[in-house]
């Protein structure tokens, strides 16, 4: 058996051993690396993903899913229901593009951070409204954007967001969503900081 297949079959076992934990409601813990949901996570820092079926997530949760061999951790910012069933957007926090993905790619919800700087408890105060925050406001500037690029024809695909941007009003809505997100930085920034100094929003529990 050559290396390819090896790592094929590893994968294939991976996953469905995730899935099937996710039935049964467990836990996992993962080891964070990237900068693509600076700054509530770091690269380094310890989460604890609670795999879940995707009916209970909503706008503003931190979801786990698989993207080829990767686990990635992103927020959810918009849920598509059709007759074929739901599709998410997910988004990181640090980046201006998004991507819609099929509920079946998803593993779960992230519980809690941990860092050298503490441990965040995102079911708790302040984060359990702190985050649908983020993630609404970030789902109207990716609505209005999707919106204005329906009617228009592909474009190249170079383009560094989804549908391109051409026009005036596109390139205001890109101008706008670039604001939000450092607008969104700023907030979980301030946040972070007021957690750690007041304590709340945090964990006493080493897992």
């Amino acid at each position: 058996m050559n290396m390819d297949s090896t790592n094929s079959t590893r994968q294939a076992l991976s996953i469905a051993a995730l899935r099937l934990w996710r039935t049964a409601g467990r836990e996992i813990r993962l080891e964070t690396e990237g900068i693509s949901m600076r700054p509530l996570i770091e690269p380094g820092d310890e989460i604890r993903v609670q795999l879940m079926d995707p009916d209970p997530l909503r706008i503003g949760d931190l979801i786990a899913f698989w993207d080829g061999a990767k686990i990635v951790v992103h927020r959810l910012v918009k849920i598509q229901r059709s007759e074929m069933g739901r599709r998410f957007c997910e988004k990181g926090d640090d980046l201006l593009g998004w991507n819609w993905i099929d509920e079946d790619r998803v593993l779960g919800k992230v519980v809690s951070i941990e860092s050298c700087k503490g441990r965040l408890a995102l079911a708790r105060w302040p984060w359990n409204w702190i985050n649908p925050v983020v993630g609404g406001i970030q789902s109207v500037w990716i609505a209005l954007f999707e919106k204005s690029q329906a009617s228009r024809p592909p474009v190249s695909e170079d383009s560094p967001m989804p549908g391109g941007c051409s026009g005036i009003g596109n390139r205001f809505l890109r101008g706008m969503l670039w604001i939000v997100n450092k607008l969104n930085r700023a907030l979980l920034s301030f946040f972070l900081v007021s957690t750690r100094l007041l304590g709340s929003g945090q964990s006493a529990k080493v897992w």
